[in-house]
């Protein structure tokens, strides 16, 4: 993913690793054209177009909705929180998690790795990546046929639009590899992305991407 901003964020925390880390230098970020959102509306249409989604779990009554975004989870930024902190607030508004196996990653533009884990619920996948002792948030998704109650993405962006809107819309880059259509935010370090034949995305995605094996 081009987003330049939160790759340094992320390549600057890790740099400390003991494990081989990734070096503070990351890939130019692409421009930002000025869009401010991803279109809303069917065309010829002024109603909102519908959000599918499974709900999950409620948060406690008169907690404010958890914002998602490129660069942080809530109140939370990527590349420099660690996993308790942010667990800790996840836990209370979306119940317990189920952690992944360790994977040995690599951000976008980087040579060296190292270790991530993936801690999941209610549709709301955490990137950990290790530092030392500690663990920092990296990136985030979203499966969209699973979002949670209270949970919204920055700037009332909608969780899924069909791709032919996003394609019309300015900030927008289209692209397609290995069967996987992606929409990227430009300048927003946020992407949509879903098979080739589907007209709408499945996943949406915040922070750096990440390559892993």
């Amino acid at each position: 993913m081009k987003a330049g901003l939160v790759v340094v964020a992320v390549a600057v925390a890790l740099a400390g690793c003991t494990s081989p880390a990734p070096v503070s230098s990351a890939p130019a970020s692409t421009a930002d054209s000025g869009a401010t959102a991803a279109p809303t509306t069917s065309p010829g249409s002024t109603t909102p177009t519908p959000t599918p989604s499974v709900v999950a779990s409620t948060p406690p009554a008169g907690r404010t909705d958890l914002i998602l975004s490129g660069t942080a989870i809530g109140d939370f930024p990527l590349g420099a929180t660690q996993q308790d902190l942010l667990e800790r607030d996840l836990e209370s508004r979306l119940g317990k998690a189920k952690t992944g196996p360790t994977k040995v990653c690599q951000l976008p533009g980087e040579r060296n790795r190292f270790a991530v884990v993936d801690h999941s619920r209610s549709g709301l996948t955490v990137h950990y990546g290790r530092r030392d002792t500690a663990t920092i948030a990296i990136s985030w998704e979203v499966a969209l046929d699973h979002v949670p109650h209270g949970v919204k993405l920055v700037d009332r962006l909608p969780w899924r639009p069909t791709f032919a809107e996003l394609a019309a819309s300015d900030g927008v880059e289209i692209s397609v590899s290995a069967g996987v259509r992606t929409a990227l935010l430009t300048g927003r370090a946020l992407s949509y992305t879903g098979p080739v034949g589907a007209s709408r995305p499945d996943t949406v995605h915040g922070g750096p991407e990440l390559a892993c094996r």
